[in-house]
């Protein structure tokens, strides 16, 4: 088990980049629960970790306009859909309209530290932007950083995420057994220039938080 576990570190390490052509620019939309909604997992304490993880991140970053993110029930059931599957993979851009991070790790924690453990791989992408463009690490031309992007868009206001214990993750043409899977939808959704070739996913200035629509 401990080299699965060991792999299961770096699964957090795949991701989808959203060109313009296929994720535009959009402005906060109601996105309604599925019709077969599951039940979801996430208490409101594991909620409030979700969110806290993610603002500290966003508060650190000198940006002149982010928001903190809050929290939408619908995308948190369309999330916890996707990670009752137990297939570690993302949603196919043509079916969603929100932004998606994924994750896995062994269950061997409590979860608000799985939860804790999974989103800072995330934030941790922000190393490979080495030059402060983004583009270097997160554009048509890497995918280094783009959960991290993902997680300081600056125009992403809400957030939602599903969570399971999958007793076997199919991942590609292989498997993990007794591991917790995170998937994190966001709206509107980032890595999704308005200027063409611009990448960087907040401007930097003196923070002006703006709240939530």
């Amino acid at each position: 088990m401990a080299g699965k576990l060991y792999f299961a570190a770096f699964v957090v390490a795949q991701v989808v980049v959203m060109t313009t052509s296929q994720n535009p620019p959009q402005a906060t939309t109601k996105i309604s629960a599925p019709t077969d909604a599951p039940v979801p997992v996430l208490t409101a304490d594991n909620i409030k970790t979700v969110l806290d993880v993610h603002n500290e991140a966003r508060r650190l970053e000198n940006a002149k306009d982010m928001p903190e993110l809050k929290w939408n029930a619908d995308l948190a059931v369309r999330a916890q859909n996707w990670t009752d599957a137990c297939k570690f993979a993302h949603q196919p851009p043509r079916v969603r309209r929100w932004g998606e991070n994924i994750a896995a790790v062994g269950n061997t924690r409590p979860i608000p530290s799985q939860l804790t453990a999974m989103i800072n791989e995330w934030i941790a992408e922000k190393k490979f932007n080495t030059g402060g463009t983004f583009e270097e690490c997160c554009s048509f031309r890497a995918s280094d950083c783009c959960h991290y992007t993902q997680v300081v868009w600056s125009r992403t206001t809400h957030v939602g995420c599903g969570y399971t214990v999958c007793p076997t993750l199919a991942y590609g043409s292989g498997s993990l057994t007794d591991i917790a899977f995170l998937a994190c939808y966001y709206t509107p959704s980032g890595n999704s220039p308005i200027v063409t070739y611009d990448w960087k996913p907040f401007a930097q200035g003196t923070p002006n938080p703006v709240p939530p629509a």
